[in-house]
């Protein structure tokens, strides 16, 4: 096929993927949701029982929130092994955006005990479960903030059935104070954490991402080597779309596992 038929089947299928699939899924979620009459809620935290667990290779325990999200986030990171890739070095600077509880962080800190880690989490419940479970390990902080394309405040939709999906909506803090973070930049919370540049950025924030790769990512994009993101087109239809955008002059390397996409940066 000759190549601008190419790109251009390429482009219809990253419209497909972006837009098209998931306007279908979100309106058939939209339905079934009405009719059961579920919405979604900040949920108590406190409310939830906790325990803490040890696993094979991972030194400390970690405490979660029993019937919540935190197995499965847990079960991911660290018995899934859901980042075990390859980068071909060792980092030496991580930002770990959407830390939750703080299980990726946990498995950065195991894997590359040399590298300084900067997780970010903007649910004061689940920060507070992050900022415990990485409290043993020096080589990692914990932020409560959302990551923004704009500085500002933030509020929070938190789903009935987790704490995993946790979505960062830009509003006035008088709207929920129970609810505010402030928003920050991703060169913001580059600065807050020291870094010049990130060796490896992490990014599952719940669509969140449609803003960051749309406006602005060229400026955090420069100062960034490896990029894995989960883009969630299920929620914010268009993720997909504005992160090819975003990256297509500079990838010099990509690699899907599961639900991730890792992209090595060509330098600027």
């Amino acid at each position: 096929m000759p190549r601008d038929g190419g790109i251009c089947l390429s482009m219809i299928r990253t419209i497909l993927r972006s837009f098209v699939r998931p306007a279908i899924g979100d309106a058939r979620r939209r339905v079934t949701n009405l009719l059961s009459r579920r919405e979604q809620v900040v949920a108590p935290v406190h409310s939830h029982q906790q325990t803490s667990i040890s696993i094979a290779g991972i030194p400390h325990p970690i405490r979660l929130r029993l019937a919540s999200s935190d197995a499965k986030s847990m079960a991911s990171c660290l018995l899934d092994l859901q980042y075990d890739f390859d980068l071909g070095f060792e980092p030496k600077t991580i930002l770990d955006l959407g830390g939750n509880i703080g299980c990726s962080a946990i498995y950065f800190a195991n894997r590359w005990p040399k590298s300084s880690i900067y997780a970010v989490e903007p649910f004061r419940e689940n920060y507070e479960l992050l900022e415990i479970n990485t409290a043993p390990y020096s080589n990692v902080r914990a932020a409560r903030a959302a990551a923004t394309c704009k500085p500002g405040p933030m509020s929070l939709v938190v789903p009935e059935a987790g704490f995993w999906g946790v979505q960062a909506i830009a509003s006035s803090p008088l709207t929920n104070p129970a609810a505010f973070v402030e928003g920050k930049t991703i060169c913001g919370l580059m600065d807050d954490a020291g870094f010049e540049r990130v060796d490896l950025l992490k990014m599952d924030i719940e669509g969140s991402e449609f803003g960051l790769f749309r406006e602005n990512a060229a400026e955090w994009l420069r100062r960034t080597r490896v990029l894995v993101v989960e883009l969630h087109d299920w929620i914010r239809p268009g993720c997909s779309w504005y992160f090819e955008r975003a990256i297509r002059d500079r990838q010099s390397r990509r690699m899907v596992i599961d639900e991730n996409v890792v992209v090595w940066l060509a330098e600027a």
